[in-house]
């Protein structure tokens, strides 16, 4: 996804303004940080090449199952 594309249609697709939470540094949360963590996490996943991340959004590690070499790897235990 093109980020000037989707930043040219965060209005249409109702991406302004704040989500209603905040994130694991205190901050408050903004709709199109929503969907760009979401979309991120999507494409790193879909790589096959991430056990683990981890994401200002999210408080917790986000694990990947489908990371070569198995369920997870030795180092994301």
């Amino acid at each position: 996804i093109n980020a000037e594309y989707m930043g040219s249609k965060a209005g249409i697709y109702n991406l302004y303004g704040v989500a209603g939470t905040e994130n694991a540094s205190g901050d408050q949360v903004k709709k199109l940080d929503v969907f760009s963590n979401d979309v991120f996490i999507n494409c790193m996943k879909f790589t096959g090449r991430v056990s683990v991340m981890a994401s200002e959004e999210n408080d917790t590690p986000i694990f990947c199952e489908s990371a070569k070499g198995g369920k997870r790897s030795r180092h994301a235990r």
